[in-house]
């Protein structure tokens, strides 16, 4: 009967310890998923960003640079963006909010900050903005800063004529 009962108790502890594994092998391929999806969603921005930069629908009024850093007022992006991304793949955008949160999650971020951007009609208006460490961030981030540097650079020329 002690052998028994030994061995119902052995076959308890193996049960309960591959049901821990299978959960720990649950979480960590969520955890993955997740990751992936943020990354997926993030490219997917931030290419199309970087194309709306290029076709001028996105620029000082949304997005700033100073030094190694870029500020993008996130909702007035995804302004431009969200009418873009359903026009081009006929799927609904991913909510601001998700976009928000993966963004903050990221290495790159650095923090919220209210900066002054461009309005249309001329003058400034203070907006909060996510600050990007542009050295830190996908290339595509830098590609968008570059174009963001070289159109300041045409406009102030402009302006000076």
């Amino acid at each position: 009967m002690k052998s028994f009962l030994k061995n119902v108790f052995a076959n308890i502890v193996a049960i309960l310890i591959i049901g821990m594994f299978l959960l720990w092998v649950e979480r960590s391929c969520q955890e993955i998923k997740q990751s992936a999806e943020s990354e997926h969603m993030l490219n997917h921005f931030w290419g199309d960003v970087s194309y709306l930069v290029s076709e001028e629908k996105l620029g000082p009024g949304q997005i700033k640079i100073e030094g190694e850093y870029m500020y993008i007022w996130l909702s007035g992006a995804y302004g431009a963006w969200a009418p873009y991304y359903k026009q081009k793949t006929g799927k609904e955008p991913f909510d601001e909010h998700s976009i928000r949160k993966y963004l903050v999650d990221e290495p790159y971020f650095v923090k919220m900050d209210r900066i002054y951007f461009d309005n249309k009609g001329g003058g400034k208006s203070q907006r909060r903005a996510f600050v990007i460490n542009i050295p830190a961030a996908p290339e595509t981030v830098a590609e968008i800063a570059e174009s963001i540097r070289s159109d300041t650079i045409k406009r102030l020329y402009r302006d000076w004529e």
